[in-house]
């Protein structure tokens, strides 16, 4: 089978800096697909740099976050985008998507690839019904009628997208400006027969630079993610300055960003002059070899792509605190899900939660045994052969 591997949209090529989820989740797939009986390229944005003879680089630039827009992003041009693997859809079986089909015009114009399209949907972000999502789900449902696949990671995910379409399906906003009648009587018998996905795929997976567990060190807390409110950065800050000042050993990893707001600017400036040890763009294995002896990963974050941070602390035995349920609920019975509103309360939160009894060898086992290369091989395959 020759398979079309799209390399997510907001990055160049680059496996080995601080990578986001759907970076960490694409590499994994793959490297699996190099390793099978399957031909694979991986179509990435043009201003990658690489010498991988797998790669081509398609008739975009990347599109990285920059709330300020002052020249460090741009407009997608997805008809351009789509135009390129039209040209190229005789040349391959499955045309495998990773990054959020965010325009009407795949469904509007381009019906012709949507049979071979295969679309791991992990956006978190689809079952808020405060997003106007419904262009993207929309997508969905044109590919599910051609005979493509839409996969979501789990039963939850395809309920609350629904639940969140359901909300909104009438607002008058979103009915005029995103979803056109006509669009909704050509697709809605789908809709209603199937849904918004029609197949699973779970998005964890092995996690090939994981370290084996190191003696944990009782006051060791970690927070990883971007320097972004979304992330809960600011309020992870907040406490850890605190935590500084009774002696524990507090890590922020993150990435340089051009910051926006005020508030993430202040903060930012005020772990610099504190002892927390700051990391910027440190590669994701030595991340990994850092939460091996860390007690508490502090994962504060309001809004996901993926989620994996979760995953990769658990992964590592770390206890890890959190207020929102990642898209396939994987911490559910293995992580401290708690609420909070303010840095006092979040503190009490953290020192209740250190003294809370915890499996950390069994926990780390667990996720150990359940996600592996062969594993993901298979689950691969089942998802490819239904195509």
């Amino acid at each position: 089978m020759k398979i079309l591997l799209e390399w997510p949209r907001s990055s160049t090529y680059d496996r080995e800096s601080f990578v986001g989820g759907v970076e960490k989740w694409v590499s994994n797939i793959y490297d699996l697909l190099l390793e099978s009986e399957h031909d694979v390229t991986l179509l990435v944005p043009n201003d990658t740099i690489t010498t991988d003879p797998n790669i081509i680089l398609g008739p975009l630039k990347s599109r990285p976050y920059d709330n300020k827009k002052e020249g460090n992003t741009h407009k997608f041009d997805f008809k351009t985008f789509y135009q390129f693997i039209e040209e190229r859809y005789d040349d391959y079986d499955v045309i495998l998507l990773s990054s959020m089909m965010t325009s009407g015009v795949l469904r509007k114009n381009f019906e012709g690839i949507l049979d071979k399209i295969l679309y791991m949907q992990h956006y978190y972000e689809l079952t808020k019904a405060a997003i106007p999502t419904f262009t993207a789900i929309f997508n969905q449902l044109a590919i599910i009628q051609a005979g493509g696949k839409v996969l979501a990671p789990n039963n939850w995910v395809a309920n609350e997208t629904m639940k969140a379409y359901r909300t909104r399906e009438w607002e008058p906003r979103i009915r005029t400006q995103r979803i056109r009648d006509w669009e909704r009587e050509k697709w809605g018998d789908t809709l209603e027969s199937q849904g918004f996905y029609n197949g699973r795929f779970d998005i964890v997976h092995y996690l090939e630079d994981a370290h084996d567990l190191k003696p944990v060190k009782k006051n060791k807390i970690v927070f990883v993610g971007r320097p972004v409110v979304d992330k809960g950065f600011i309020q992870a800050i907040n406490v850890m300055l605190k935590l500084d000042k009774n002696g524990w050993d507090c890590h922020v990893y993150t990435r340089e960003e051009n910051l926006t707001k005020q508030q993430t600017i202040k903060a930012m400036e005020m772990v610099k002059e504190s002892s927390i040890n700051l990391h910027v763009n440190t590669l994701h294995s030595d991340i990994m070899e850092s939460l091996s002896d860390t007690h508490i990963m502090l994962w504060p974050t309001l809004k996901e792509t993926c989620g994996l941070v979760g995953y990769e602390g658990v992964h590592h035995g770390c206890k890890v605190i959190y207020k929102i349920d990642p898209p396939d609920c994987y911490l559910k019975d293995h992580g401290f899900k708690r609420d909070w509103k303010g840095t006092a309360s979040l503190e009490k939160v953290i020192y209740e939660v250190a003294d809370a009894h915890f499996d950390r060898e069994g926990t780390s086992k667990y996720f150990r045994e359940k996600y592996t290369r062969q594993k993901d091989m298979e689950r691969l395959n089942e998802v490819l052969n239904s195509v």
